[in-house]
């Protein structure tokens, strides 16, 4: 029987965390009779089997979160970080599965591996690739991005690349920045995000009861956008809300997709409309139920990678604004890139909530989109049957 640890997931981010149930799905159904493990690192016993997943008996950390020296040393004397982690109340331990015993390790990483988180998160994934290998398993890359690398980095990342088992790009600079450092086309290919395959239950529970349109603020909107957006954004996404109460019926709900980071961004928004009852906050804690909401909306102006993703998969149009090259890269996939905002521009941003409002051209773009989800569904079964090739 396999065992399978998922690695790069988190349960403080909702996108992550929707990565964590949609890798869980589309793992037990390629390997069925697996076991399926997470690090205790990551939450709780209980939140870990909750997931569908057995605690992995071992203090492994998140690559982007610890030193390389804190992360080596935990790979090296795993007992003594034990001890080191129950004693600060970092993680509980239980089972008889080691990380030596691991046959393959699934990495779902965010935006971890750039010239924009430094040279820790990849050090830290070139030791465990390393640590995995030399224990005769398989190591295969899913992240979120990949690049652009600096001089520094790109040593490093080819190692990484020569080391693990295979390496799946999402988007087309993700692939393009890699081929660029290892041109092994065998090793390194090209599928769509894995969230996009993942269905939720159709439920009417906890959904928002009249016909509304989601907002999904982003806190890297402002710390990582550029000044552009750091200076504009919040005036901008305000615009948006006037606008659609002006010229539509629509109910508005300014939904939280983080767990804490866009807290206080989603309270600015809505406290600003607090005695208008068309506007309400989403404080959901299941990505799952996140899902639901934004695949029942109307639209939705996101900028939350994995908001814009879960829209675009239940085929509903979506304004998105942009920090990162993914979001081009996904809209382009869903023939939609007019509708991502690279820079702060109001009468675009107008122009194309007009179009959304409009019934005709909803249906219209709802129609483009579900083309595109049938496309997307193929490749991903297509992108699993090769997984388990690689791993025969």
């Amino acid at each position: 029987m396999k065992k399978i640890l998922v690695v790069g997931g988190e349960f403080s981010n909702k996108g992550a965390e929707l990565m964590i149930h949609s890798a869980r799905k589309q793992i037990a159904k390629t390997f069925p009779h697996a076991q399926l493990y997470l690090t205790p690192t990551l939450t709780s016993l209980e939140k870990i089997k909750e997931s569908g997943f057995l605690p992995l008996n071992f203090p492994l950390f998140h690559v982007g979160y610890k030193s390389t020296k804190a992360f080596d040393f935990s790979l090296k004397y795993p007992f003594l970080m034990k001890q080191y982690a129950k004693l600060r109340g970092w993680a509980d331990f239980e089972g008889d599965v080691l990380l030596k015993d691991i046959d393959i390790v699934f990495d779902i990483s965010g935006y971890a591996f750039a010239n924009k988180w430094g040279m820790t998160p990849l050090l830290n994934v070139n030791n465990l690739i390393k640590y995995i290998t030399d224990n005769g398993g398989k190591y295969i890359f899913l992240p979120q991005a990949f690049g652009p690398f600096n001089d520094e980095q790109i040593p490093v990342v080819r190692e990484c690349l020569e080391l693990s088992t295979l390496t799946i790009a999402r988007d087309r600079v993700s692939y393009e920045n890699l081929i660029n450092i290892l041109d092994i086309a065998k090793k390194i290919k090209r599928y769509s995000d894995i969230t996009l395959s993942l269905s939720v239950e159709d439920s009417s529970d906890r959904l928002p009861e009249a016909d509304y349109c989601c907002i999904v603020p982003n806190v890297r909107m402002l710390d990582k956008g550029g000044d552009e957006w750091k200076n504009q954004y919040v005036a901008l996404l305000n615009s948006a809300i006037e606008y659609i109460l002006l010229n539509s019926t629509l109910n508005i709900q300014i939904v939280n997709h983080s767990k804490t980071d866009d807290r206080e961004l989603v309270n600015q928004l809505g406290d600003i409309y607090a005695s208008d009852k068309r506007v309400s906050k989403i404080f959901e804690e299941n990505p799952l139920v996140l899902k639901r909401v934004l695949g029942n909306a109307s639209f939705n102006l996101a900028s939350r990678f994995h908001a814009v993703a879960s829209s675009l998969s239940s085929n509903v149009p979506c304004i998105m604004t942009a920090w990162a090259h993914k979001y081009k890269e996904l809209a382009q996939d869903f023939e939609v890139e007019e509708y991502c905002l690279q820079h702060p521009d109001l009468n675009k941003l107008k122009g194309l909530l007009n179009d959304v409002l409009n019934d005709i051209k909803n249906k219209e773009l709802r129609r483009r989109i579900k083309s595109r989800n049938v496309a997307n569904a193929e490749r991903n079964a297509e992108m699993w049957e090769m997984i388990k090739e690689f791993t025969l």
